[in-house]
């Protein structure tokens, strides 16, 4: 749980430059509101993106480190975070992406809000084990509950993380090998 005042880290990790886009229309406007709302709210951010000018009052509570290459690096720095951002402008090619970030923060069981794509609809369900948002309005109601209530965020990470062992685990990749070579 964290304590009135102390900070509470959300993480953005940026796969692609192609990100830079979905990060500033999507969810830029919306972190600039809660970070001058909650001044204990921290952001980490990996990868390549480059953020706007506008988020320099809050340099101070902003950590950039860049593209990482070394999973167990980037494990680590996931790991010390509280809430997880997946962020994808809407469109078929978004629709066509895989979870993979929402299944890299399950795995540590953190709590994620991911943009609402076609895949993120099928495999999670929304205020659950994500929160799924389809606008601003989304965005800023999922992340307002998980920086509100610890519980939550403790549920929702325990939920996501059940969840990614369930579809992901190694007994499901045992299981799919078994029924496709006849194990």
């Amino acid at each position: 749980a964290h304590p009135a005042g102390t900070p509470l880290t959300l993480f953005y990790g940026s796969g692609t430059k192609a990100h830079n886009l979905d990060f500033t229309r999507e969810l830029a406007p919306v972190l600039l509101a809660l970070m001058a709302d909650h001044p204990e709210l921290r952001l980490v951010i990996a990868g390549h993106l480059r953020l706007g000018p506008e988020f320099a009052a809050h340099a101070s509570r902003i950590t950039q480190v860049g593209f990482i290459d070394d999973i167990v690096d980037y494990w680590s720095l996931l790991q010390a975070c509280d809430i997880n951002l997946a962020v994808l402008s809407p469109g078929p090619f978004a629709d066509c992406k895989s979870e993979i970030k929402w299944l890299e923060a399950a795995a540590c069981a953190i709590p994620s809000v991911v943009s609402a794509t076609a895949t993120h609809a099928d495999v999670l369900c929304d205020g659950v084990d994500a929160f799924l948002a389809a606008n601003q309005q989304e965005w800023r109601d999922g992340l307002e509950a998980l920086i509100r209530d610890p519980e939550r965020r403790r549920d929702m990470g325990g939920q996501a993380r059940k969840k990614a062992l369930r579809l992901y685990g190694i007994g499901k990749g045992a299981e799919m090998l078994a029924a496709r070579f006849g194990g």
